[in-house]
């Protein structure tokens, strides 16, 4: 999950506004602190040390976040996030995932409890807003100017947008960030013990009730005329008013504007110039400066000119109370928002499951009579680092390694975490077939995966990824992904889904990308391979086969000389590599997006050699 604060401040809750939090979380305490501790790398190992099972405490929590976004309609003098609050915003809506990306639908994007068909995770919290990571308004807000760079968590802090944790008349734009945590089930007592227990000498701090805020109004000296407003100002210049850093700035001025308070908030005063000096001379407040850019945190200029001086600058304030009552009105009915949207994602992943529990179950009993019906079965991974292997990549892996295009990508050309894989890799066979390269690999006379899967009454639809190494003896990888019914797909990758299954080659080569990864292994072929999506069959002989409730994309690397010379690259380092692969779809227009990730594969240093002889008569093709 991407980290989007720094240390934790003060501002919490007051002490006798605590009853509210039990609306929020699953008992009646600060929840601030709980995800500050969750958050942040200062707590001490020893405090985290706890075992349950093989995992300490701190590993079996997890905290996840959702953005909550309006826009200030200028024209109407209000804050909104309808749909057209947010035109022009870079293709952001009302709710922001890292995961998922933008949506006014808030169950586009709010995260699962759990990926499909499992029940690890349960709630150790309701959704609530995230106070102890980020300075933030009394109601959760940060403030800026624009969203601009907000989506883009890989980029440099000079290009992400500046957040205050109040609000100003440059405020155009504010987003609250709500937080979930959840726990491995097995660990839910002790994840709440220990929590209650850290949670016993928190001392909650009121938060801020009377702001003061401030702008700043901007001067330059021309000879003819003296000091001047708008007009006597350089293209280079800050605008007539700016903040205190000079980010944001207005050539007109935002002192008389009835610029609207959020529910609870009231003026207590008028606009005022802030007092610089005692001196007679200086009771407009001007503080001079030879240019702009030398009026800094630690010097704010001086209150009487100097020959060489030629901008000036003066601050006004205005002080506005907070007596409304916390939480207000709209914190409980987005927290409602979220319980309900809560429930419909969980119902949703239910009915999503690509394999039922039960289901699971049964399968995982007769893996070994599967095994034993498998000619080439090649054996799953069952601990981390275990060589010459296979694993599936955990959920939480696909979404941290894998970015796929966004929604609203036509436009923004941005991209998102994937939202983990569609497909459950169900087995992999492994292989050769001598001097002869074969294709069309699951159909064979007989031994394949999906003939023991049909004989045990399984009717799923299976997605078949068939790799050839490049030259004698040729070595063939199967890996057979299990799919969901299209009608529980999401509505853009159903509709690719199906023109892939229904279309030509030429259709297929065009969307059918594969994206790698080395995850350890030598630089050269770290640097070779990279991480950059292809659309491997505009590069390489790529066959596909439709069979009975299956399709199999079989990808001829020797068909390359290029493709051949870097497999060559590879396979000569195999028993040295950790490659991760990730299958998809490209997206290229808005019904078809987001893209979806089909499927994963870890191979954890693979030797080849090992591949025993397939004889099989049976092939529809062969190259």
């Amino acid at each position: 999950m991407a980290s989007l604060a720094g240390s934790a401040s003060t501002s919490s809750v007051e002490a006798g506004e605590l009853s509210w939090i039990s609306f929020l979380l699953n008992y009646a305490d600060c929840p601030d602190e709980i995800t500050g501790l969750l958050l942040q790398s200062e707590i001490p190992r020893a405090e985290s040390d706890a075992k349950v099972g093989a995992r300490s405490l701190l590993q079996s929590m997890v905290t996840e976040e959702i953005f909550e976004q309006e826009r200030f309609d200028q024209e109407n003098g209000t804050w909104g996030s309808e749909k057209n609050h947010f035109v022009g915003a870079e293709g952001l809506q009302r709710w922001f995932s890292p995961l998922k990306g933008s949506s006014q639908k808030l169950t586009d994007v709010l995260p699962s409890l759990n990926a499909q068909g499992e029940s690890d995770f349960v709630n150790l919290s309701a959704w609530h807003i995230d106070r102890a990571t980020c300075d933030v308004d009394i109601c959760g807000w940060l403030y800026s100017s624009s969203f601009i760079g907000f989506e883009q968590f890989e980029q440099n802090e000079s290009e992400m947008p500046t957040w205050s944790s109040e609000r100003s008349v440059f405020s155009r734009v504010r987003r609250r960030r709500w937080v979930r945590l959840k726990c491995l089930s097995e660990s839910l007592e002790a994840c709440r013990t220990w929590l209650k227990e850290k949670m016993n000498g928190f001392k909650p701090s009121a938060p801020r009730r009377k702001v003061v805020e401030e702008v700043f109004e901007n001067n330059r000296f021309f000879a003819l005329y003296g000091f001047g407003g708008v007009g006597s100002l350089l293209a280079t210049d800050p605008g007539l008013f700016t903040d205190r850093e000079m980010l944001s700035s207005l050539n007109e001025s935002p002192l008389g504007s009835k610029y609207p308070l959020d529910s609870g908030w009231n003026w207590s005063g008028e606009w005022e110039i802030a007092k610089v000096s005692d001196l007679e001379t200086c009771q407009e407040g001007w503080l001079y400066a030879v240019n702009f850019p030398d009026y800094t945190s630690e010097w704010e200029g001086v209150p009487e000119a100097r020959a060489f001086d030629y901008v000036r600058r003066r601050r006004w304030t205005r002080t506005r109370e907070h007596s409304g009552p916390m939480p207000d009105e709209k914190i409980i009915n987005v927290a409602q928002q979220l319980e309900e949207a809560r429930m419909t994602v969980e119902s949703m992943t239910q009915k999503l499951s690509i394999t039922s529990p039960a289901k699971r179950a049964d399968r995982t009993n007769s893996k070994g009579d599967i095994a034993e019906c498998v000619t080439f079965w090649w054996e799953r991974g069952q601990t981390a680092g275990q060589h010459n292997t296979w694993f599936e990549l955990e959920r939480k892996l696909v979404q941290s390694y894998f970015k796929v295009r966004s929604a609203t990508y036509m436009r923004s050309k941005k991209k998102v975490q994937s939202d983990g894989p569609l497909a459950k890799l169900a087995a992999c066979e492994l292989f050769s077939t001598g001097s002869e390269k074969k294709l069309h690999l699951a159909n064979r006379a007989s031994g394949t995966f999906l003939e023991a899967a049909r004989a045990r009454g399984d009717e799923s639809f299976y997605y078949v990824v068939g790799i050839i190494t490049p030259s004698p003896p040729y070595t063939c990888l199967i890996c057979y992904y299990e799919m969901p019914a299209a009608s529980d797909m999401p509505p853009g990758f159903s509709k690719l889904w199906n023109q892939f299954l229904e279309g030509d080659d030429g259709f297929r080569n065009q969307r059918w990308k594969i994206i790698p990864r080395v995850e350890q292994g030598p630089w050269v072929v770290k640097s070779s391979v990279g991480t950059t999506p292809a659309l491997l069959g505009m590069k390489v002989d790529q066959k596909y086969f439709r069979g009975d409730r299956y399709i199999e994309v079989d990808i001829d690397v020797g068909s390359s000389k290029v493709a051949s010379m870097l497999t060559g690259l590879i396979l000569a380092s195999m028993k040295q590599l950790t490659i991760d692969l990730a299958f998809t779809l490209e997206g290229r227009d808005e019904s078809e997006l987001p893209e979806a990730i089909i499927g994963t594969l870890r191979m954890d240093c693979v030797d080849l050699s090992e591949a025993k002889q397939c004889d099989d008569c049976l092939w529809e093709g062969s190259a």
